[in-house]
This record gives structure tokens, sequence and C-alpha cells, in this order.
């Protein structure tokens, strides 16, 4: 399966034309869609140590997933938004740039965001179906499939304006810069005060 982005970059280096390709983008399986009952969310959460309304980050610990940035962005919500409302953070690393772990560690250190490393399937489908929104603000992702598995648990999505992610999200996501923390810090707080965003 390949995304339109991906497309594009097989008609630039391979040199197929656009008519040789077309594009199919990876589905959703259906227990994301599947409700799961409070009771047994609460559970999770418990069980996890979740104690307060939260973001959620999904993925792999990577320079590539830019979650010093979220970090950084994160830490700059007015008041104090960013202990009330930490950033969960659900993955291994694959690889630190020496700049990722230390953002997180400070992060967790300060109360602004708690670090799961590896969670169950059903743990990743509670979480989804618990969180004030996904925060997937990659630099560069071949397809998103978090952002579909977050959308079909009714899940709010903040997302990337790069690579594949827009095509991903198409207009149900908020869509910033990666790069600007200030765009991403006035996402998060969207969220957090405008119930109808």
């Amino acid at each position: 399966t390949i995304s339109e982005f991906s497309k594009f970059e097989i008609v630039k280096y391979l040199g197929f034309s656009e008519n040789q390709i077309d594009a199919i983008p990876l589905g959703v399986d259906q227990r994301y869609f599947q409700k799961i009952p409070n009771s047994e969310k609460q559970l999770i959460l418990d069980q996890l140590g979740i104690k307060k309304p939260f973001f959620l980050f999904i993925g792999s610990i990577q320079p590539r997933k830019n979650l010093a940035r979220l970090l950084e962005a994160h830490s700059k919500l007015p008041r104090s938004l960013a202990t009330q409302f930490p950033l969960v953070i659900a993955g291994k690393v694959a690889w630190d740039d020496g700049k990722t772990l230390s953002a997180i560690n400070l992060a967790v250190s300060e109360g602004r965001a708690q670090w799961l490393h590896y969670i169950s399937e059903h743990q990743k489908l509670c979480l989804l179906q618990s969180a004030i929104g996904l925060t997937f603000v990659s630099l560069y992702e071949g397809f998103g499939l978090p952002i579909t598995e977050a959308f079909a648990s009714e899940l709010p999505v903040i997302t990337s304006t790069c690579t594949s992610m827009p095509e991903v999200a198409g207009n149900a996501a908020l869509l910033v810069d990666p790069n600007n923390t200030q765009q991403i810090t006035e996402a998060l707080e969207g969220l957090i005060v405008d119930s109808n965003l």
C-alpha cells in the first residue's frame, strides 16, 4: 500500500508515470470502532496510574517523531495547563539523538508527562478512547496509521502539515507546522478550552 505522498516519491525518483501507479491507503481494524465500557477504561487508566485528563502520543521513540519539540510546545501551555493535562507517551525507544530522551525525562520529572513504554493492544484502545487528543506531529511519516486509529476511536487529532499526514487527516484534524512550537501549543490549548473543537 502507498499514500499519494509515496506515489509522488515513486514518480519523482523511479521514473514511473503517475498513470502507472494507484495509491491504496491503509485501513483500520474494526476493533478501533468498538466502544469500550467506561468502567473498563477506568480500570485500565487506574492500572496505568493515569489520574488526569491527558493528551496521548503513540509511537516509537525516535527523532523523526518530533517528541522533543512536542514536549517543548506542551510545556508552553499557559497557567498550569501542562500539569493539569499531561502528555501520556506510549512507545518503546527505537533510537535517540540525545535530545528526545532528555526531553521526556525532564517532562516526567516536572509532572507534565508520563511514559508508559510498551502497552498492550487493549490498553492502547482504552487510551485512544479516553484522551483529550492524539498528538502526532512527526517530521516524516510514510502513512501515519495512528491518525486513522484515533479517528476510528472518535479522538481529536493534532498532526503535521508535511509528508503524508495532511492527506491521511484531510480536514478532520488540527494541522500544525511540526517545526513551529507556537502552533503546536495553540492546538493543544484549543482542545483544552474549546469543547466544540
